[in-house]
């Protein structure tokens, strides 16, 4: 039985320390109830939450304040229930939306990133090709520019070759004549001196 005491209290410690109870956290939510005049106890002219924006019209003694809600109910509240400092929720629900927004813009401007890279990619293989085409023209150019300057050379040469032509014609012209005329002056001395050669 000695032995079976402290069997039977750690089974107990093991059971309780396997039960946990749920749990749960306190909200702090604030509501204050909005009345038609300071100290009262008449029924309420609405009821403002924590977070609600309310705009100071007034105030009375030392802990009564007159308020307007954002729906223009106007009624008062104690003072200890205002703070001029954004309340922790109302400060989480505007960094969750400026979140939102900061993950929307982030968004667009990886879309944009990934549409200025395709574009990028795309106008660099549109400027690889134009380069491709420029050197063929360049190499077109030089060609034609050789064979215009292989033209030109030509044409000197052909005009050379016409010049040296018509100048052999004129030196055979030339030396025909002159042969001619020395035989036909040899001709003439020799009918007239009768056919002796002078």
């Amino acid at each position: 039985m000695a032995v079976m005491r402290p069997i039977l209290t750690l089974l107990l410690l093991t059971f309780a320390l396997g039960l946990r109870a749920e749990v749960a956290y306190v909200d702090d939510t604030l509501r204050v109830l909005v009345r038609s005049e300071p100290d009262s106890r008449k029924n309420p002219v609405t009821t403002i939450v924590s977070g609600d924006r309310v705009e100071i019209l007034e105030r009375k003694g030392e802990d009564d304040v007159k308020i307007r809600t954002a729906d223009d109910e106007e009624g008062w509240v104690k003072e200890r229930y205002l703070t001029t400092e954004v309340p922790p929720r109302a400060q989480l629900g505007m960094l969750q939306e400026q979140h939102t927004q900061l993950q929307a813009e982030l968004a667009k401007a990886k879309a944009d990133k990934q549409r200025l890279g395709e574009t990028a990619a795309s106008q660099l293989a549109e400027l690889e090709a134009l380069r491709t085409q420029l050197a063929l023209v360049g190499r077109e150019r030089d060609t034609l520019v050789h064979a215009s300057q292989a033209k030109e050379q030509g044409k000197e040469e052909e005009l050379r070759n016409i010049v040296l032509a018509i100048a052999g014609a004129l030196l055979f012209l030339f030396t025909l004549g002159y042969v001619l005329g020395v035989r036909k002056v040899r001709r003439q001395v020799r009918e007239r001196f009768g056919g002796m050669e002078v």
